[in-house]
């Protein structure tokens, strides 16, 4: 489970930082929309059994990038 998560949140965050530091409350936006990702039915893909790290890849990373782009 950790290394997807960490593929979501720390490759979102990147992506996504100019923008987030331009909000009003950066630190508290990551923070809600990190536990907001915990309870997304969505990430349930990523943790499936036996997923090869290319195509969870291919899936952690856009999800990332477009979940902490809001």
């Amino acid at each position: 489970m950790g290394l997807a998560a960490y593929e979501c949140i720390a490759v979102g965050i990147a992506r996504n930082l100019t923008a987030i530091e331009a909000k009003p409350d950066p630190t508290q936006h990551i923070r809600d929309r990190i536990a907001q990702f915990w309870q997304s039915p969505a990430i349930e893909n990523f943790f499936v059994a036996g997923l090869r790290g290319t195509v969870r890849i291919q899936r952690t990373i856009p999800f990332g990038v477009n979940w902490f782009a809001q």
